[in-house]
């Protein structure tokens, strides 16, 4: 096909008025909830605890899929407070768990993690207390919506509870996960961080801090950012026994790391970023695990195990519901009445 442009025109501001007005009437209302979120912000008095954060930061070093893994120990710790109540790092990492991968904070980014928890906190915590206080709550629709929600929850539990746990058997889940060894495999990982710096008298510099005993996160923060495009400070980990390439930047601090024992430092390693342009790349060695196989008893086991086992036991379970029910059915079937005459009239004047 060929296609030849002979004219360009506007459109005329009849055909875009419309669309125009869309578009500044959903800028408008986003900007009004964003000062409604700061103004219950601020009503409510919610706060991040600093030291708390910095546990949270500190952990995210050594995150997978941002999940930073935090110590069971610290998880009634405040890491943020309101008038009423606070919000504990548990609490937080049950956020975490509830959100995409993708829509995660990075997990050694202090303004993210704290932008994402004040967030999530006015959204699950603050709001809905805002909402019983007007009595929104008791408004008929609301009422029925979480009466719905409220049967199917308790019906959903009757099944697993009457249904699944008896077929869905510890022996029959144990024995899934026995089979399935390398499907829990965690392989072996070396963590490590990374400072990007302009100049090679910056990066021996910060070479020169870190090898005193300077936290990099700390010594990072008196580097601006090297540009728009590169980060100046980030957490990493590979896999020693996978030697497939990570990218070129990324292979060359790998290459450095492998040398390296947990807290020494590397570099300065210099980078093409872009077409003339060149960075200084400092490296740490946080730390290395060993190839593991996640225990039984690991939430994201149990979920895998138990959603597998229940698709290869969906027929008896199945089967086993209906039966449940019909036994339900002859057990109260004295107290169920049913009016015929509205039964057979059900449907009319539906064509």
């Amino acid at each position: 096909h060929l296609i030849k442009v002979t004219e360009h025109r506007l459109l005329g501001l009849e055909r875009q008025e419309a669309h125009i007005r869309r578009v500044v009437e959903r800028k408008k209302k986003k900007e009004r909830w964003t000062a409604y979120l700061a103004e219950e912000r601020e009503r409510y008095g919610l706060t991040v605890d600093g030291d708390a954060l910095k546990l949270v930061l500190d952990a995210g070093r050594f995150a997978l899929e941002r999940m930073p893994p935090v110590d069971t120990d610290d998880h009634n710790r405040a890491l943020l407070r309101y008038e009423g109540g606070v919000v504990d790092v548990g609490a937080y990492l049950d956020m975490l768990r509830g959100t995409s991968i993708d829509n995660r904070p990075r997990s050694i980014d202090s303004t993210a993690v704290a932008k994402f928890a004040i967030r999530e906190s006015l959204r699950l915590e603050i709001l809905p207390m805002v909402a019983a206080m007007e009595g929104w709550h008791l408004d008929d629709d609301i009422a029925a919506y979480l009466e719905e929600k409220k049967t199917q929850a308790m019906v959903e539990m009757l099944r697993r509870v009457k249904i699944e746990e008896p077929i869905l058997t510890e022996g029959i889940r144990r024995a899934y996960y026995r089979s399935r060894q390398p499907d829990f495999l965690d392989v072996d990982r070396v963590f490590f961080v990374a400072g990007l710096v302009g100049s090679a008298d910056a990066a021996a510099r910060v070479v020169e801090l870190l090898r005193q005993g300077e936290d990099m996160s700390v010594v990072m923060k008196e580097y601006p950012s090297y540009s728009d495009q590169w980060r100046n400070y980030d957490a990493f980990h590979f896999s020693p026994s996978n030697d497939a390439s990570l990218g070129t930047r990324l292979d060359k601090a790998v290459a450095a790391v492998r040398n390296l024992q947990p807290g020494e430092v590397g570099g300065p390693i210099e980078l093409e970023l872009a077409e003339g342009t060149k960075g200084h790349l400092v490296v740490q060695m946080l730390a290395s695990t060993p190839s593991r196989i996640f225990p039984f008893e690991d939430p994201q086991v149990q979920a895998i195990v138990w959603g597998k086992t229940r698709h290869e036991h969906r027929e008896e379970i199945h089967e086993s519901f209906y039966n449940y029910l019909e036994h339900l059915r002859r057990q109260y079937e004295h107290a169920v009445v049913v009016y015929e005459d509205v039964l057979m009239s059900f449907g009319e004047g539906v064509d």
